[in-house]
């Protein structure tokens, strides 16, 4: 038998920046990014015991030591965690925790103060997970001999992997399970010289298509994409801004979540489609197009808003020989004007004799007064019925309230 020992050294996790609070709060609580984030601000601004949440870093500056410690020394004798770790790793020597060179705009989260007594579970779920954060990484390594075991037994060469722990460190509170390997056994000692072949199992296995995104691991592309032959590209978006977007998403009905699965909806792939059609239109939905033009806007944001100002100009320009684009090839209904079909557009619901003859220009419009109107509602007015009531705005922004209803191929008001 052939045995390979190298000595490895596995450090906590870092620092958490606001996509790692995210994810961690989601797998754990199930909670929304958009919702970890309203949490996370309001422990920064109201509850004054959590550092500035919208921040893209994962370490601390190296000016920042004494804050760490003085934040360290403030709350250790409240949490027995705090016994679990290492002050002296606490230093401007430890790269894994200050490194000014890895320092985006503001330091990772931390806790500043303890949380306060009156605290909700969501905002003590959140906060948690920044303080055990905060502990673990001024924790010892966790250490072990990494053991590759050859087995001959005749022509056939066997292949074992053995963890032999030396030093449990931070493991031993915390427990790193994107880590775990199904190929490796964790002992606390091993002697290979007693080590010999028992018996032999074939196992059948079938290999499994790629898992679906959830809210978490979609957090994980965005923040380090991927394109083709799995190049590193730029992240999508900003840390302050991906719950934004992934929250857009659901609300324009693009993706939907099922039993925390995301799927791109009907919609969401004709969209995709119709885009890819156009070269022009097809850069936005590509990640790599995307991500170079978040470098360009952090490098010259003049020249960038020129250049973009200039495609965009480029996408609008309209083909009078060209369809109007329609997002549902199903029809909404009946125009009231002319009984031809009504399909969603791009702005709204238009009747689809805008291009026939007799020309038909009967439109319902996406949003009415300030209110939204949705395709179901739009066939509920195409059919004679009234909307449910909605909350409206005049021109001069005062708020009103009325139900929709079609009036002679218009949208009117009618008041309760």
């Amino acid at each position: 038998m052939a045995v390979d020992s190298k000595e490895k050294r596995q450090k906590p996790e870092k620092l958490l920046n606001i996509t790692a609070l995210q994810k961690a709060a989601f797998r754990k609580f199930g909670y929304r990014p958009e919702e970890t984030l309203t949490i996370a601000q309001s422990l920064y601004e109201i509850r004054k015991c959590l550092s500035y949440p919208r921040t893209p870093s994962r370490v601390m500056g190296d000016d920042n030591v004494e804050l760490f410690r003085d934040t360290f020394e403030l709350l250790r004798g409240g949490f027995e965690l705090s016994k679990f770790c290492d002050t002296s790793l606490i230093s401007a020597d430890n790269k894994h925790i200050f490194n000014l060179a890895a320092l985006e705009d503001h330091h990772a989260l931390i806790p500043l103060a303890a949380l306060p007594q009156d605290a909700d579970e969501k905002e003590r779920n959140v906060y948690n997970i920044v303080l055990n954060s905060f502990f673990a990484v001024c924790m010892p390594d966790f250490i072990y001999n990494k053991k590759s075991l050859a087995l001959h037994v005749d022509d056939w060469v066997f292949v074992s992997g053995i963890r032999e722990v030396i030093q449990h460190g931070w493991r031993k509170v915390f427990q790193d399970d994107d880590d775990e390997s199904d190929e490796e056994q964790e002992v606390p000692a091993f002697d290979e010289k007693s080590c010999f072949l028992t018996a032999l199992t074939i196992l059948e296995k079938k290999t499994r298509a790629k898992k679906e995104f959830a809210l978490d691991t979609l957090l994980a592309f965005m923040e380090h994409p991927r394109g083709e032959g799995e190049a590193k590209l730029a992240g999508l978006g900003t840390p302050a801004t991906r719950a934004e977007i992934i929250k857009t998403l659901f609300a324009r009905q693009y993706v939907i979540e099922e039993k925390k699965k995301l799927y791109a909806t009907d919609r969401g792939r004709f969209l995709l489609e119709r885009l890819s059609k156009n070269a022009e239109l097809a850069k936005m939905a590509d990640a790599a197009r995307t991500t170079e033009w978040e470098q360009r806007l952090t490098q010259d944001p003049a020249a960038f808003e020129k250049e973009i100002a200039e495609y965009v100009a480029r996408c609008v320009k309209v083909d009078p020989q060209s369809e109007r684009l329609v997002f549902q090839e199903k029809p909404l209904g009946c125009c009231p004007l002319c009984k031809r079909q009504v399909f969603e557009t791009k702005t709204g619901y238009g009747c689809s004799g805008y291009k026939q003859q007799p020309k038909c220009d009967f439109v319902i419009w996406e949003t009415v007064a300030g209110a939204s109107i949705s395709p179901a509602d739009a066939a509920l007015l195409l059919v004679g019925q009234k909307t449910k009531v909605k909350k409206c705005r005049n021109k001069e922004g005062k708020p009103f309230e009325a139900v929709f209803a079609l009036q002679g191929g218009k949208v009117a008001f009618i008041f309760r």
